[in-house]
């Protein structure tokens, strides 16, 4: 598995600055693409292990979908 280059996105949170990326911008910071497992990026991950030694939790918004009846 590839490791993601994190540098990019460590300078932001050495300054203590609270960030918002979505997939597309994840992996041109980083080189890869973002884990799909919920569970695993916000606890295992490498950007998880970076954050929590930051001081920072990742939280992960996903897309919802409403079905209305018409």
């Amino acid at each position: 598995m590839a490791k993601p280059k994190l540098d990019e996105i460590e300078k932001f949170l050495s300054k203590g600055k609270e960030i918002s990326l979505t997939d597309a911008q994840y992996e041109k910071l980083t080189g890869i693409p973002l884990p799909k497992d919920s569970y695993y990026l916000k606890n295992n991950s490498a950007l998880a292990k970076s954050a929590n030694k930051a001081g920072f939790k990742i939280e992960v918004i996903e897309k919802k979908v409403l079905l209305k009846k018409k």
